[in-house]
């Protein structure tokens, strides 16, 4: 009788140490699940974060005072020359006419190479 006893104590701690086990385990598994969920919490604050878009919007800021400093710049270019705009057509007429001769002489050379 003391025999059936201690082995049904034995089975009983056998079975209560392999619940232990797989607590053990699914409690890892429940750690590791929640450290991955903190750490994809953590990367999408960074990635979409006030400091990010604080980032982003002082870069921006920064491009649009660069484009405006070119402006200017490319504004003030225009004004020193005082070229009118028919000044900007017989420019443009002259650089026709030279592409015009330019096709002559490649047509003359061809005839005569070929």
């Amino acid at each position: 009788m003391c025999k059936q006893i201690v082995f049904a104590y034995y089975t009983y701690i056998t079975k209560l140490q392999a619940k232990l086990r797989e607590a053990r385990t699914r409690q890892s598994s429940i750690n590791i699940r929640l450290d991955a969920a903190e750490s994809k919490i953590r990367m999408r604050e960074v990635t979409h974060g006030a400091r990010t878009s604080e980032a982003f919007s002082r870069f921006e800021d920064m491009e649009r005072r660069v484009d405006e400093a070119e402006g200017r710049a490319d504004s003030l270019a225009m004004g020193s020359g005082h070229r009118t705009l028919e000044d900007e057509f017989a420019d443009l007429s002259a650089s026709d006419s030279i592409e015009a001769e330019l096709a002559a002489l490649k047509a003359a050379a061809k005839k005569k190479g070929g």
